[in-house]
């Protein structure tokens, strides 16, 4: 594993990468499912050194949004990789998609468009939940029948300080503000429900929440009860809708493949992690949100077209997947080996 030189935290939330070294931060925020995102976090993925010198790398061990103003800090972070010749990891966990102006820094992020991705930036799984710890893992069976799409999530619009929002990020982008989003997520979720709703080609299973159940001060029913659905939702599909939030990537995509379930995935020009290993084309059915309006018959002909032996393969290799890569201990481990980073800078 890598050595790593942190400097002293300050009294902030820290990443989870640093759990195993410094001990787990919990939130009240935090509902029992994200909690367990955390379950394999059992060894350190990353040694602590004792001073820049005799590390590999610098790694500022807060999110980079909590100290993005903190001048003098990231200062000298700068200053010590310089003189030492050190690159500095920084993450952006989260929605956001900004530019990070700091000098030698290696950056893992979650969101971004691909299309703006740069050289040093390195894309990272979020922290979910194995979903196969509310069920058994075991393949659904091809069927004669529509195939049945599952979701089970926030679709309520937000009312009119949302839909202002929306406009605003659309005028923006057009005026050529690329760091604005191109299109809010909950719209677009909206808008693709309700094509697949009028779809004869398909059948939904759909459970649609008028709040955000990922966090405790906006979920609105009992977190126990609300897990239960979701995940009874995702092992009940065929195939799990697949689309970006606020952030240009999705929680639910990374619990779909740990239920070894078939993404079916609207792709807004989405960056992946670990593209150069992972051939995410094997187990997920990718649409192009400019073809949004055909995704009914894009589901409908993808399934018809599988053999039941090809369906039950693509499942196992969408587990497979989360279990050997997409995990975030599986990720942080293949990262993290010495050298190993440097090979998808």
């Amino acid at each position: 594993m890598i050595k790593v030189w942190t400097d002293v935290p300050l009294p902030l939330s820290y990443m989870p990468l640093l759990y195993p070294n410094w001990g787990v931060q919990t939130k009240d925020a935090h509902l029992f499912f994200s909690k367990k995102a955390f379950a394999h976090f059992n060894k350190p993925f990353v040694e602590i050194a004792e001073d820049p010198a005799s590390a590999d790398f610098l790694l500022i061990p807060h999110n980079f949004p909590l100290v993005r103003e903190r001048k003098e800090y990231l200062d000298n972070f700068a200053r010590l990789s310089k003189k030492h010749n050190k690159k500095i990891i920084i993450f952006i966990y989260g929605d956001s998609m900004e530019k990070v102006c700091v000098e030698n820094a290696i950056v893992f992020r979650t969101s971004r468009y691909k299309s703006e991705k740069e050289k040093n930036e390195i894309m990272m799984p979020p922290f979910v939940e194995d979903l196969t710890g509310e069920f058994e893992f075991q393949p659904r069976m091809k069927t004669d029948s529509k195939p049945i799409i599952g979701f089970c999530g926030w679709t309520s619009s937000g009312g009119v300080w949302r839909k202002t929002k929306q406009f605003a990020k659309k005028i923006l982008r057009l005026a050529g503000w690329r760091n604005i989003d191109a299109a809010d997520g909950i719209a677009l979720r909206n808008k693709i429900i309700k094509i697949l709703k009028r779809s004869r080609l398909v059948e939904t299973n759909f459970i649609e929440r008028k709040t955000y159940s990922g966090h405790a001060s906006t979920i609105s029913l009992p977190p126990e009860i609300a897990r239960r659905e979701y995940a009874e939702n995702m092992s009940g599909s065929d195939l799990a809708l697949v689309v970006r939030g606020n952030g240009n990537f999705s929680f639910r995509f990374y619990e779909t493949l740990s239920a070894g379930r078939v993404p079916l995935f609207v792709d807004t020009d989405c960056a992946l992690p670990l593209e150069q290993i992972v051939n995410y084309k094997d187990f997920c059915l990718f649409i192009d949100r400019r073809n949004i309006k055909k995704i009914g018959e894009s589901a409908a002909g993808f399934y018809r077209n599988l053999n039941g032996e090809k369906f039950v393969l693509m499942q196992k290799e969408a587990r497979k997947a989360f279990e050997d890569y997409l995990r975030s201990d599986k990720f942080f481990e293949l990262m993290f080996l010495k050298e190993e980073i440097k090979k998808f800078l």
